[in-house]
Parts: C-alpha cells; sequence; structure tokens
C-alpha cells in the first residue's frame, strides 16, 4: 500500500499520508463493527441438531421394524417406499445439518467472542456423527429399495416371517444404538456395543435359520443377503462412530492455541 501511495501521489509526502490514513481508518471501522455487531455463536444448539437427526432415523428404524413385523407380508412390505423416501429426507436433514455446522465452525474462528462451549471440539464431533447418520440413512434407502423391488417382482415369500422377524429384532436394536450415538452427552461405550451386540446376535438367527423352500432359489438367497448386507453395514458404521467423532475431537486438540483442559472435559 505503501509503494501504490508514493506512485500515485508522485512522492509527495502529504498525499500518502492521507491515502494511508483513509487504509487505517477503514480497517478500524471494520474491526469495529466485527467486534460489536458479530454474529452470535450457537454451537450447542447445532449439537442438539445433530442428536434430532439421530431421534429421527431412530425412529425410522423402528418404524421399519414394526412393519416388518406384520403377519401379512404384503402388508408387512407395503410401506418400504415410505421408509425409502424418509430415509432420503433424512439424508438432506444431515446435508443441511453438516452446512450449519461447517458456518458454525467458519463462525467459531472469526468470531470475536467468547466461546461458550469450546465449539472447535464440540462441532469436530459433530461432523464426525453427521457422517455415520448418512451412511446409516444410505443403508435404509438401500434395504427399502431392494423391499420395494422384491414386492413388485412378486417375491414376497422369499422374505419368510420368521426372516422378517428377525430383521425386524435387528433394527430395533440397531435404533436403540442411534441414539445413544446422536445424544448430546459423550456415548457411553458399553451401552452402544450390548445394542450392537444383539443386533448381530439376531442377525445370527438369521443365518442360522434352517434351509426353507422359498429360500432355496438363487434370487431368494441373492434378495435376502443384499438385506442382510445394509443391516450389518448399519451396525459397522455405529461401531465405528464414536472413535471417528474422538479421532475428529484429537486433530482440534493438536491444533495450536486450543483451550484449556478443563474445558475440553464438557459432556459432548
Amino acid at each position: 500500500m505503501a509503494i501504490f501511495a508514493f506512485d500515485a501521489g508522485r512522492g509527495h509526502l502529504g498525499y500518502c499520508l492521507q491515502l494511508l490514513t483513509s487504509v487505517a481508518l477503514g480497517a478500524a471501522c471494520g474491526a469495529l463493527v466485527q467486534t460489536l455487531v458479530a454474529p452470535a455463536r450457537r454451537p450447542v444448539r447445532r449439537r442438539q441438531r445433530v442428536g434430532d437427526l439421530y431421534t429421527n432415523l431412530a425412529e425410522l428404524l423402528r418404524t421399519a421394524a414394526h412393519s416388518l413385523r406384520t403377519d401379512d407380508a404384503c402388508a408387512a412390505l407395503a410401506d418400504a417406499s415410505t421408509w425409502r423416501e424418509r430415509a432420503a429426507q433424512i439424508t438432506d436433514e444431515a446435508v443441511a445439518a453438516a452446512a450449519s455446522v461447517a458456518a458454525e465452525q467458519e463462525n467459531a474462528r472469526l468470531n470475536p467472542r467468547p466461546d461458550p462451549a469450546d465449539s472447535p471440539r464440540l462441532l469436530a464431533r459433530s461432523q464426525a456423527a453427521i457422517q455415520t447418520a448418512r451412511l446409516c440413512a444410505t443403508h435404509l434407502q438401500s434395504l427399502a429399495r431392494e423391499i420395494d423391488h422384491a414386492r413388485a417382482d412378486g417375491k414376497k415369500q422369499c422374505l419368510s416371517q420368521r426372516f422378517r422377524f428377525s430383521c425386524a429384532d435387528s433394527l430395533q436394536h440397531l435404533a436403540d444404538g442411534l441414539e445413544q450415538t446422536g445424544h448430546v452427552k459423550r456415548t457411553t461405550q458399553e451401552d452402544l456395543e450390548e445394542a450392537l451386540a444383539r443386533a448381530r446376535a439376531s442377525l445370527r438367527e438369521i443365518i442360522g435359520l434352517p434351509g426353507e423352500a422359498e429360500a432355496r432359489c438363487r434370487d431368494c438367497l441373492v434378495l435376502r443377503g443384499a438385506l442382510l448386507n445394509d443391516i450389518e453395514r448399519i451396525a459397522v458404521d455405529l461401531k465405528h462412530a464414536p472413535p471417528e467423532m474422538d479421532q475428529a475431537e484429537q486433530a482440534v486438540r493438536r491444533r495450536p492455541g486450543r483451550t484449556s483442559p478443563a474445558r475440553r472435559r464438557s459432556s459432548v
């Protein structure tokens, strides 16, 4: 700026000083406005939005489980298109939540207001949690799509009552795991592992079912395998969610200029 002022003013000191003073006043006004009217910081509200995302996804899994427990095969599979649409909506909600958290992360870096809740750590965990929710919603969409296609192709006999009931039990336990992961407080690893163990036990029951006549054809085996694969993927993503959130938090902690250890121990 000094070189520009010297060249524009043809070496006149008075012109250079006026220009530099204008620049200084503009910078001071900008800093003052940023300090006085800086946007409010709401990291806890963003984290609560992530908790709501997990609650909605858990409710959808419970709805799917309730439908699969219906005795009538046609009625049990009729709602699959509804689950698919709702899972797509939850995916969109996850995208919006990720954008909201990213905006708050930017706000935390540039905002002169005091940090209310160690937001860099809190928001980093939130981004990791959102990614897990998106993956789980995608797997549920895939599961609903397979059921929809089976119903349209007249293959509902491939999904016997025992198979559907075992799938429903597994989805119910995975819903419990989602609620454990989506808490505003830190995830209790023992409770999550217990829910996942129950979900996998239900899957083992499915695999251990005796060979049924309608399940021996190749199409039935492929359909059942696809459904079990989608359920297992949800379980795997939930299992890895707490470590991934911890890694995101540790990455923030390693950055220079972090907050005090006492504030780092706040609940997430």
